[in-house]
């Protein structure tokens, strides 16, 4: 954010020494090293990231309504360097998924949050923003899915498509 990556890239480096499964960490080093053109160390913290999605770590929570989404956004990353449509496929369906739990589960929470004014609408703002993103993901497997001609799968994941825009962030004037 003040345009030191290389600090910023120590300083991850360190928290992932005490934490290797630190999602956040490990999302924002697949961030910096993606900006700094080092497409292969964003590919394997990507892949990193998937693969703690089968740990307890990322499985047992102790707020179970809050859903980690940063998997699910490896997920989309790799899918976008994907060549093959069914590796795509395979790597968005868990994704779409995830985000469906996510605007299930953690939008509400959020949304009772700042109702409340406990929280600000911050929240709510990135939720929209990460919505958008699962729709945009949703909507690619569905051509994916169609492009394999699996077309049942592929209304499915329209139907995701129409849960993300149709979760409502909006709040009442304060």
């Amino acid at each position: 954010a003040v345009g030191r990556p290389d600090h910023a890239a120590i300083s991850l480096a360190k928290a992932l020494e005490l934490d290797p499964n630190n999602l956040a960490a490990l999302e924002q080093r697949l961030r910096l090293r993606d900006s700094g053109g080092d497409i292969k160390g964003a590919l394997s913290d990507a892949q990193t990231l998937v693969e703690i999605e089968s740990l307890p770590y990322f499985q047992v929570r102790a707020l179970p309504d809050i859903v980690p989404t940063e998997t699910y956004r490896a997920r989309v990353f790799l899918a976008e360097h994907e060549l093959d449509p069914a590796a795509a496929a395979e790597l968005l369906a868990p994704a779409v998924q995830g985000f469906l739990a996510y605007a299930q589960r953690t939008v509400p929470l959020w949304r009772s949050h700042v109702e409340a004014g406990v929280a600000d609408r911050g929240r709510l703002l990135e939720a929209g923003e990460l919505l958008s993103d699962a729709k945009r993901a949703a909507l690619r497997l569905a051509h994916l899915y169609r492009s394999l001609g699996e077309e049942a799968a592929a209304a499915g994941a329209d139907e995701a498509a129409e849960v993300f825009d149709s979760t409502g962030l909006d709040l009442p004037s304060t």
